[in-house]
């Protein structure tokens, strides 16, 4: 069984680090380990995950040596001894199956070096409702992310996982020039480079969002612009009308008010 490094990053998630990482601890999948970066948080983060890891040999912990979300995630995966590297952010949630359902589509799927799966959405105290017909017996329902990479980063970053003797640990590095959108540079960066993305459809992590949360009010268009920015320009020379259509249709569809985004998300997910 080959060993799972789980990264993890956190600032101020007192709140909500304990359930993440409980998540994890209560894979079935049990060859792991858990990486813990903390990125200068100023609550009682560092002492609960400090708790956690005299708890769990798994678990190890550390202090970002520089402030910001790429480094941190950078010095996770230095850190990680695992063959596969996966990711869980610091408010959400795994599936008990997640990592074993993930290592099995790998080594059954060697084209792929990257698997990504879909999410639950839940808010702020929700607690997810699993899917409890997921087992290891299931055929896997699967697509391969293709062009709508250009115009759509429908990749959540809790879900990813990587096999490192595809994808190289020097490969697989967030730009810690980028202060927003790091995830998205770089799928856009693996998938430019020729690795097969894929992503399984079953929900195997939970999305937590936080009503009016300081991303909805503050730094939304920002964030939005950000997109469209780097999608016009990292992918400028191939994109065709329907490609520039559809990046206008996706800004246009960001700027609407939480409430009727969750609306239109909550029908699609029903057809």
């Amino acid at each position: 069984m080959d060993l799972v490094t789980i990264i993890v990053t956190v600032y101020n998630g007192e709140n909500t680090i304990i359930s993440t990482i409980n998540s994890i601890l209560k894979q079935t999948y049990t060859n792991i380990e858990i990486i813990i970066i903390d990125d200068y948080s100023t609550d009682e983060t560092w002492k609960i995950i400090n708790n956690i890891a005299k708890g769990d040999s798994r678990v190890k912990i550390y202090k970002n040596i520089v402030k910001g979300r790429a480094r941190a995630l950078n010095l996770a995966i230095e850190r990680s001894s695992g063959r596969y590297i996966a990711n869980i952010d610091a408010d959400d949630l795994s599936h008990p199956e997640r990592i074993a359902r993930q290592v099995d589509f790998l080594k059954k799927n060697k084209q792929f070096g990257f698997v990504s799966t879909d999410a639950l959405i839940i808010f702020n105290d929700e607690n997810p409702r699993w899917d409890s017909k997921i087992t290891l017996d299931n055929e896997y329902n699967y697509t391969q992310v293709f062009d709508e990479i250009k115009w759509s980063n429908n990749i959540t970053h809790s879900s990813i996982m990587i096999d490192t003797k595809i994808i190289k640990k020097d490969i697989f590095k967030y730009n810690e020039s980028l202060k927003k959108v790091l995830d998205y540079d770089l799928w856009i960066t693996l998938y430019t480079h020729g690795y097969h993305l894929a992503n399984l459809n079953e929900k195997l992590v939970a999305k937590r969002i936080h009503i009016n949360q300081s991303y909805e009010s503050k730094n939304r268009i920002e964030y939005l612009k950000t997109i469209r920015f780097m999608q016009l320009n990292r992918f400028n020379k191939c994109l065709t009308a329907k490609d520039r259509f559809l990046i206008e249709i996706k800004f246009l569809y960001g700027l609407l008010p939480q409430k009727f985004r969750m609306k239109i998300y909550n029908y699609l997910a029903r057809i």
